[in-house]
């Protein structure tokens, strides 16, 4: 009985059934409220904080995370309301050797990440059968949420603009730093660039959870939110903020921090202690990981760290050279690539 549990959870074949009926019964209600959301302003991050369900416009329940499934099949020129890219696609930068149960799990012939050092770690695995592809920083799929007159006008109204990226909380884990140290060094920028607005973008579980945001508004400081991690304009939204910046910057290393380097904004990570709330043993089992892992991965948070640990107004060549290594800034493909790649074993 297990088994025949186990293949109904893993078959692609049931998960589009399964979809389908959720999309057939919510899909004018998800719709609207996905149409509502795209149409808020940036800037009202507590409306696009809010809880919202999955909208099953991919089969696979993670390529619906951050509407990634959504951008690519859009980016190809299909313009069908669901469809499938028939692919497992890692949401993120993964750091270690740690390979998610849902690689392995779904009956599909292939994995989408970022770039060499995932696949690297992901074809050492001799129990992943499973093609993997390098296609580069996914937001390069992604078109903006704003029209270039609208982020020319906003961009003139705001001045020269720094874009914070605070270290975010994950399911199961909440995060913690001295959001002191933090605010004084984002004022120190601030002086020094005769910087004009700081936007802080927040993740929506801190927006939900957490009374920080308070602290920023009393600096001056615009908070806005990309949106919930199952909103299908999350990239987009992200791009227009990213795009919205003169310089990034950040209390730690993450997906954001090759995405602003691929849109060719300066990042400037300011080094400073990152915990959870949560005890070692219940990140250990939430994430899945042996403290070796966990501790390896620490480490590599900290090299990446160290290429972008000194503020400055250009992006150098090492940090080109790590960002690719990680992201795959050279493996992003051209449309007809990516329409070449989403037809193979569909």
């Amino acid at each position: 009985m297990k088994l025949v549990i186990r293949y109904f959870r893993n078959s692609v074949f049931c998960l589009r059934i399964f979809s389908f009926l959720s999309f057939s019964f919510n899909s004018k209600s998800m719709i609207t409220e996905i149409k509502r959301r795209r149409n808020l302003n940036i800037f009202d991050y507590k409306e696009l904080a809010k809880p919202l369900k999955m909208f099953c416009f991919d089969s696979l329940p993670e390529g619906n995370l951050y509407g990634l499934s959504h951008n690519l099949i859009r980016y190809t020129g299909n313009q069908k309301k669901r469809d499938s890219i028939a692919s497992y696609i890692e949401h993120g930068l993964f750091l270690g050797s740690v390979i998610p149960e849902a690689t392995f799990k779904y009956d599909l012939k292939r994995v989408l990440t970022f770039g060499r050092y995932r696949k690297e770690i992901l074809s050492a695995d001799m129990n992943l059968t499973k093609d993997i592809v390098e296609i580069g920083p996914y937001i390069h799929y992604c078109g903006s949420l704003l029209s270039d007159e609208d982020l020319s006008n906003l961009k003139d109204s705001l001045g020269k603009v720094l874009v914070v990226f605070p270290s975010h909380s994950i399911e199961g884990m909440t995060t913690s730093f001295d959001n002191e140290s933090l605010i004084n060094e984002i004022n120190r920028i601030k002086v020094i660039q005769q910087i004009d607005t700081v936007i802080v973008c927040m993740y929506w579980k801190d927006i939900l959870t957490s009374k920080i945001n308070r602290s920023y508004e009393n600096e001056g400081y615009k908070i806005v939110c990309s949106g919930h991690r199952n909103d299908i304009y999350f990239m987009n939204r992200l791009r227009s903020i990213i795009a919205l910046s003169d310089y990034t910057m950040s209390n730690e290393v993450g997906t954001h921090l090759g995405y602003c380097i691929y849109m060719k904004k300066p990042h400037y990570v300011y080094e400073q202690k990152v915990d959870f709330e949560e005890d070692l043993n219940e990140i250990l089992k939430t994430e899945n990981m042996l403290e070796e892992e966990f501790n390896h991965q620490k480490k590599q948070l900290l090299t990446i760290a160290s290429y972008f640990n000194v503020f400055g107004d250009f992006i150098t060549e090492k940090q080109i050279e790590i960002v690719d290594y990680y992201w795959g800034l050279n493996n992003v493909k051209t449309q007809d690539e990516m329409k070449f790649l989403l037809k193979q074993n569909n």
